[in-house]
């Protein structure tokens, strides 16, 4: 019935991310607001990706399509996955491994596998999105942006 009604399917949201755990690459730092759509046995997989703030569209784009073929690779079943990005606004520092990351704030501590908490939240966890800190990258982005 779940199939059926508008509800998270807790044991496959909890696989996949396990599979975005084995996965992962250099450069996906956490992923939110994962949803799964079935329809038969070809799974629709949509969520929200965090990458470096830095990237340019190619490097986001090239990166989230090789996450993406290991993620469907390990996953088993048919499907496809829509990644929304979302800049890491300098507030993820101790979670991502990019080594040659220009704006870092903190050193990178380890990666943390992803949670269900996090991978359903519609929000990016709590953490790592303080209003502080958003308005402070916000306040740096418009004093940098140029004419």
């Amino acid at each position: 019935i779940h199939a059926l009604m508008d509800a998270e399917d807790t044991k496959l949201i909890t696989s996949l991310g396990e599979h975005f755990t084995a996965a992962r690459i250099e450069g996906i730092i956490r992923i939110h607001h994962t949803r799964v759509i079935r329809s038969g046995s070809y799974h629709h997989i949509d969520a929200h990706v965090v990458v470096p703030e830095f990237w340019d569209v190619l490097t986001a784009h090239d990166t989230t399509n090789r996450f993406e073929a290991k993620v469907i690779e390990r996953y088993g079943h048919e499907g496809e996955i829509h990644f929304h990005i979302d800049p890491c606004r300098r507030v993820y520092c101790h979670a991502c491994d990019v080594a040659d990351c220009k704006v870092r704030r903190e050193n990178f501590s380890e990666v943390i596998p992803f949670t269900f908490a996090e991978l359903t939240s519609p929000t990016e966890p709590e953490e790592f999105s303080t209003d502080e800190k958003c308005i402070r990258y916000e306040r740096v982005a418009f004093a940098t942006d140029t004419v």
